[in-house]
């Protein structure tokens, strides 16, 4: 997730005639499904980061759309989950990126007025 402003989510925001009021609605929707299923089948490592994935897309876009203080939280429960699957499971390069993209936007969103 970039948040370059020539070229990621910043500028797509600038160039919308309405801005949105939130995340779209296929993250949330994703991010219900994926909770459900760590619900009905268990903290698989999988189903775990389908969670903290949809989070941080959720997130990203709650606080890109006025909800700072909502998005980061969103983003800090990500970030968390991605860190106990590491503990868990051991780090691998798909870990550790995760955790990178997920530090990435924190930073970004923490730095919004």
């Amino acid at each position: 997730m970039t948040t370059d402003p020539e070229r990621g989510s910043h500028a797509r925001l600038a160039t919308w005639k309405t801005p949105p009021t939130g995340p779209p609605p296929r993250y949330a929707e994703a991010l219900d499904i994926a909770r459900r299923i760590v619900e009905q089948f268990g903290e698989t490592p999988q189903a775990l980061r389908d969670v903290a994935s949809s989070l941080q897309r959720v997130g990203y876009c709650t606080a890109l759309t006025g909800h700072k203080d909502e998005g980061l939280a969103d983003l800090r429960e990500a970030l968390d989950i991605f860190t106990r699957l590491v503990e868990r499971y051991g780090e691998t390069w798909e870990s550790r990126n995760d955790i990178e993209k997920t530090q990435q936007p924190i930073e970004a969103v923490e730095a919004l007025p």
